[in-house]
Parts: C-alpha cells; structure tokens; sequence
C-alpha cells in the first residue's frame, strides 16, 4: 500500500502485489479535493517503482473508466474489462473501494 496525507486526510493511495514475475496494481484512488493535481501518476509511478525493486517482467492494473485516461497517457494498455461480483447475501455495495468511503488518515 502506498499513500500520500495532507494532515489527517488520505489524500491517494494505491497498492501493487507482485507475483512470481506479474505486478498487479490496484485501487489507486484519489480524494475528490486532491484531483487535477498529479497525485494520481505520482502513486501510479511509485507502485510501479517499488514493483521494480523484483523480479517483475509484466504489469496488470485493475482500473475504471475514471482512471483510462491517466492510465493511456502513462502508457498502460487496455486489455479488456474486469467485473467485481460480491458474494451472495453481502451489503457491500462498493466492494473494491470501501476502505475510501472514510478518506480520514489510518497511519
């Protein structure tokens, strides 16, 4: 996991789990009030960085439609769409990005 604060207040994050030689980069999000700033390629650079430091060959990232844009312009390919299914009887509503629903700092 990999976040950037402004005081208290989660301004992005992101996490990268490597396996074997794939680095899979996922829930890179950032605050409505920190958006237009960089911080979103600043994450998306570091993950990518610190995926690095392996043995990594390939790269996945799990993104929406809200981050292609940044993503292509990175340099990212899209290979095709991803769909989250929850377990039946879950409430989850916004299962791959409930951490965010309280943007409050958890370091």
């Amino acid at each position: 996991m990999f976040t950037v604060c402004s005081g208290d207040t989660v301004a992005a994050r992101g996490r990268v789990a490597v396996v074997d030689e794939y680095a899979v980069l996922d829930r890179i999000y950032t605050n409505p009030d920190f958006r237009r700033q960089g911080l979103g390629t600043f994450v998306t650079r570091a993950l990518v960085a610190i995926a690095l430091e392996g043995d990594v060959e390939e790269g996945l990232l799990v993104a929406n439609a809200e981050g292609l844009e940044l993503y292509e312009y990175l340099g990212w390919t899209l290979l095709g769409d991803v769909y989250v299914y929850g377990a039946p009887g879950s409430e989850r509503i916004r299962p791959s990005h409930s951490q965010f629903d309280d943007l409050k700092s958890e370091a």
